[in-house]
């Protein structure tokens, strides 16, 4: 397809004028209505999230100061502590210690939004 073949083709859809979908290719008119859960439950969408729109990824920061850390293993006692705490309301399905940042960030990711925001409450 040459550049004008595009331009006129975005101009047609634009214009409302779109291709009718083939009788035999087009998506069910009644869609079941589990689809959605039936989709998260593939996906392992359901430990991810939770339905009340908080996220489940939070940061602590002023954990720790990098300039001041002498201890070879000062990042895995974080992570061991962090982790610690949160296991305690319920987990954290990932951790992330930034070594280097000026802030002390430590990125987590909680199993769900309830308990991101238990585990903020806790960690302040």
């Amino acid at each position: 397809m040459n550049a004008n073949a595009r331009v006129q083709l975005m101009a047609k859809l634009a214009s409302g004028n779109q291709m009718r979908p083939n009788k035999k290719t087009a998506p069910p008119a009644e869609a079941d209505p589990g689809i959605e859960q039936k989709v998260r439950d593939m996906l392992g969408g359901n430990n991810s999230s939770s339905t009340d729109g908080v996220s489940p990824c939070f940061v602590l920061r002023n954990m720790f100061d990098p300039n001041t850390e002498t201890d070879p293993y000062w990042s895995e006692e974080i992570r061991s502590d962090v982790i610690g705490e949160c296991s305690q309301l319920g987990g954290v399905v990932h951790i992330h210690i930034d070594k280097d940042d000026p802030n002390g960030c430590v990125y987590l990711k909680a199993v769900n939004g309830s308990i991101a925001n238990a585990c903020v409450n806790s960690l302040q």
